[in-house]
């Protein structure tokens, strides 16, 4: 099941990293949408992808400019060339495999960000 915000909050409260929390968050999205047979339209696979559940927005206190995406000088997550813009439309327009597809992207993004930082 994806995350909900009271999960990821509360996991924040007790100091996990925003950046292993949102690839743990894609990676759930991505079992959800491969394991259960359901549509991937249904609401909570759709609200599990907002600024409501990432660990990122919640710790830069939903300022894009104290992201550790856009710290890195990858474009913020609302511009359309970003990874998160792609997931987002493969979720409106695109089809289950298009979708999980996507959500790999974004698990592969955030890995590659997670170097970033160690680096």
């Amino acid at each position: 099941m994806p995350m909900s915000e009271e999960e990821v909050r509360g996991r924040l409260r007790l100091g996990e990293s925003p950046l292993e929390l949102s690839i743990e968050k894609w990676r759930r999205v991505r079992w959800a949408i491969q394991n259960e047979d359901t549509d991937p339209s249904r609401p909570y696979l759709g609200l599990s992808l907002g600024i409501y559940t990432c660990a990122l927005c919640i710790d830069a206190r939903d300022d894009c400019y104290n992201c550790c995406i856009e710290v890195h000088g990858y474009p913020s997550c609302f511009m359309t060339s970003s990874v998160y813009h792609q997931v987002v439309k493969a979720y409106q327009t695109g089809t289950k495999g298009e979708w999980v597809h996507a959500t790999g992207q974004m698990i592969e993004f955030l890995e590659g960000l997670r170097k970033d930082e160690d680096e």
